[in-house]
């Protein structure tokens, strides 16, 4: 009993201690609040206002007001910042149980030279501090160029000499400092590659991103520089970096359409779960018939993204997910010019042909050869086709003395096609089926007689002449008459053009 008796003693004793010294130190703190506009008045949305020693942090909202809460009695060094704008630093006394108010004024930073870049740098620091030739594209950059790709939005940085879009939104031709080729360029997403080779082909790198609301900057390290940190890089390192949301509760949704069936939908949203947990999520699904109509529906699919992050005094774990089901069409040109004979310098348009049509084309779907293993239906509407997820879990601390790690791990799978029709030339039909004789059945006959002994194994092709007179029978294989029979061919111009049916299936995974 006497021993149960100072056991309750005590613990009284510490409990009083531990509401007193809550007490006091409750009594010690106070509130900094204000609004963060710019050099013109206006109200800074999304700001990041800090005080760096305490890892303390919230965002600006819609009206550019700003409260922090829990500040300790004394003098505080605050930090304001955004991408686009010259950051600030101002030291407010904060007096015990007390309301301070500051506001700060943000001066426009066009060049982004305060934007604080993580992408070919040992350490986060300013792009003014860093060796490398690098660009930051904010989210006001990129929705001033509304890109209607991942590349497309690389014209606007300095070095890109050619970026080639008007086959589709993927698989596109990219030139950096006179370096063609998407393989030279490393596209990584929350620093690591969206695949360890930048070129598979029929697969570039490209196809495995999307602009979406998910985007918080594009960092664009380029030059000789760029190869040390990373390897198919003499070109450039590009890195989407997405949102992982901050101490405000935000979003957006966007919804438009255009002509040609245009549909898309965007969302995104952002902010804390408690007080150490943040997350992100948003996506898009876009319908369109595609730079060219096909007669069904060239571009269909959409994206996902989502993160979870739980941040500590002194770092961060975050486990993000990324899916993508997309199809995208792929359009080539059309040999539908050629040469005016009294002038090589101009062109004259081939009679009969659409000016805007292409090969991706109803009678061009579905349309069944034979193969060794059976029959193969083209299945021209999934385009490029790209059905991915990416699971990635990332974490990061600071230690004591300036030292701070990092590690990330991601598995990356992916389903990935590529189905077109590529246009080879423009001839008449009779010169086409004389092609096609000569080639495809001379080459069958000059294997037979070699098998035979008739002629020898190293003797040049055969080649077969087709005489005059002979008949030949053509027709459409997808257009049918009532009847169901083929449609025999009819074309005013009496022309070919003979291509390829290119069907590639690709499953793809990776580790890193």
């Amino acid at each position: 009993m006497i021993g149960f008796l100072l056991r309750g003693r005590s613990a009284g004793v510490f409990t009083t201690m531990t509401l007193m010294a809550f007490a006091s130190v409750h009594a010690q703190i106070g509130v900094v609040a204000g609004t963060v506009k710019d050099d013109a008045g206006a109200p800074v949305v999304s700001a990041e206002v800090s005080i760096p020693a305490l890892h303390r942090s919230v965002a600006t909202s819609a009206t550019g007001a700003y409260e922090l809460t829990g500040i300790p009695d004394g003098r505080q060094a605050i930090r304001v910042r955004l991408i686009g704008y010259r950051s600030v630093i101002d030291t407010v006394d904060v007096t015990s149980g007390a309301r301070v108010t500051h506001d700060f004024a943000l001066t426009r930073d066009p060049l982004n030279l305060e934007a604080i870049v993580v992408t070919g740098t040992e350490t986060p620091r300013t792009r003014l501090e860093t060796s490398n030739a690098t660009t930051v594209l904010s989210p006001s950059d990129l929705t001033q160029v509304a890109p209607r790709s991942t590349t497309e939005a690389l014209r606007y940085v300095p070095g890109f000499t050619r970026i080639e879009s008007s086959g589709g939104e993927v698989n596109e031709n990219i030139g950096m400092r006179g370096i063609l080729g998407v393989e030279y360029v490393m596209f990584m997403e929350d620093g690591l590659p969206v695949f360890p080779t930048m070129h598979t082909f029929f697969m570039n790198a490209d196809n495995l991103f999307r602009m979406d609301e998910n985007i918080s900057r594009i960092e664009v390290v380029r030059g000789a520089g760029s190869a040390l940190f990373g390897s198919n890089t003499p070109g450039a390192i590009i890195n989407i970096i997405n949102k992982t949301g901050g101490s405000t509760l935000q979003g957006d949704m966007k919804a438009y359409g255009g002509t040609g069936g245009l549909a898309r939908y965007d969302f995104n949203a952002n902010g804390p779960i408690g007080s150490d947990w943040t997350f992100n999520a948003g996506g898009f699904y876009r319908y369109d018939r595609g730079v060219r109509d096909p007669g069904f529906p060239g571009t269909d699919g959409g994206q996902f993204k989502a993160s979870l992050t739980r941040n500590f005094d002194n770092g961060f774990f975050r486990t993000s997910l990324k899916i993508i089901n997309d199809r995208n069409q792929f359009i080539l040109d059309l040999p539908y010019l050629y040469p005016d004979s009294t002038n090589l310098t101009k062109f004259q348009r081939v009679p009969g042909f659409s000016a805007t049509g292409s090969m991706n084309t109803n009678e061009g779907n579905g349309i069944s050869v034979p193969t060794p293993d059976g029959q193969l239906t083209l299945p021209l509407q999934n385009g490029l086709l790209t059905h991915a997820y990416w699971l990635t879990a990332d974490a990061g601390f600071n230690l004591a003395n300036g030292w701070n790690i990092e590690n990330a791990a991601q598995l990356m799978s992916n389903h990935q096609e590529w189905n077109a029709i590529v246009p080879f030339d423009v001839m008449d039909t009779g010169t086409a089926v004389n092609q096609y004789l000569t080639q495809y059945w001379g080459s069958y006959y000059q294997g037979i007689l070699q098998r035979r002994g008739t002629i020898p194994g190293n003797a040049d092709s055969l080649h077969i002449s087709v005489q005059p007179g002979y008949h030949y029978h053509m027709t459409y294989p997808n257009a049918l008459s009532p009847s169901g029979a083929p449609l025999a061919y009819s074309a005013a111009n009496g022309l070919l053009s003979p291509g390829g049916e290119w069907h590639v299936n690709k499953p793809l995974g990776a580790f890193q």
